[in-house]
């Protein structure tokens, strides 16, 4: 009877201490996933007036970690209209519920395009959950 008093405030400081409140998106993703080896790109074609910006340089920040990621070549992209907001390489930095990314762009030294985005994840890949993402 002794050993049960002594444990039994244990265990419930054990149970008290869970956080039954996590998000399912917040849980890691199965070990055992099968992926495809497809690697994804989200992309935007920035706009004004109806008519493509093309710029002369661009980058996204990740507005929930501070990160900015740089994409500089454009040649893996079947049209030149459309620009990388972010990849399958910055998914460990993508919340699967969503992460805040604003999109910059450039153009003779002015800044002519912020947008922001809210990307997410599929425990394979980085997937739009909000935004103007580029579709080709």
């Amino acid at each position: 009877m002794k050993v049960l008093k002594i444990i039994l405030p244990f265990l419930l400081l054990g149970l008290l201490s869970c956080n039954e409140d996590a998000s399912p998106n917040d849980q890691d993703c199965p070990t055992e996933l099968l992926c495809t080896e497809q690697f994804v790109s989200l992309t935007f074609s920035p706009r004004a007036n109806g008519e493509f910006v093309e710029l002369d340089s661009y980058y996204t920040q990740n507005l929930d970690n501070g990160n900015t990621y740089i994409f500089n070549d454009q040649n893996n992209l079947p049209i030149s209209e459309f620009y990388i907001v972010i990849t399958d390489s910055e998914m460990d930095e993508v919340a699967k519920d969503g992460t805040n990314l604003r999109f910059f762009g450039t153009k003779d030294n002015q800044l002519v395009i912020e947008e922001d985005f809210i990307v997410g994840h599929d425990c394979c890949h980085v997937i739009p959950l909000e935004g103007p993402f580029g579709d080709f």
